[in-house]
């Protein structure tokens, strides 16, 4: 199988999922759920009052996004469906030794990490190693100490804390 078989160049049209395409034209006489399902076959955020919604989606179709759709849309199901026909028709013009889709890995996933973190990893320990050890050199190879004085971490150690959780 080539990199160029047809099967690498499956995409997903509105026609394709259910509910991606509008009926009408004026996407503000869509109902709310009409409007979510849209955004949720582009991947976009589905939350937020009726007028928010209908911006999302004139915001999508000015920026000319309208055609892409999730291939994980509904758990792969449509990707499957049009992937088994684009497979049954390249058996029928020609000899390839296809027999099923593709596997689309969208579920399994797991909330990063998977595992617990030790008791040991705290903040004090990220701290100590991130900040502590840090050692900033000038360009001559030696301590500049007006640049370590500049050197300011709250910041960026408030930012990252949103992303350590620590479970004791």
């Amino acid at each position: 199988m080539a990199a160029s078989d047809p099967i690498f160049s499956v995409k997903l049209t509105p026609d394709d999922v259910p509910g991606a395409k509008f009926w009408s034209p004026n996407v503000s006489e869509h109902s709310v759920c009409e409007l979510k399902r849209w955004l949720a076959c582009r991947g976009l955020p589905v939350g937020g009052l009726k007028d928010d919604l209908i911006k999302r989606c004139i915001s999508c179709i000015e920026a000319g996004k309208s055609g892409e759709i999730l291939l994980s849309i509904d758990g792969g199901t449509w990707f499957q469906k049009k992937a088994l026909q684009v497979i049954d028709k390249m058996k029928e013009t020609s000899s390839s030794s296809l027999s099923t889709a593709p596997f689309l890995a969208v579920t399994g996933w797991k909330i990063f990490p998977s595992g617990p973190i030790p008791k040991a990893f705290t903040y004090g320990v990220i701290y100590e190693h991130i900040i502590a050890t840090a050692r900033l050199m000038s360009t001559d190879g030696g301590d500049d100490d007006e640049f370590s004085a500049a050197f300011n971490t709250s910041k960026p150690m408030s930012k990252g804390r949103q992303f350590f959780l620590v479970d004791m």
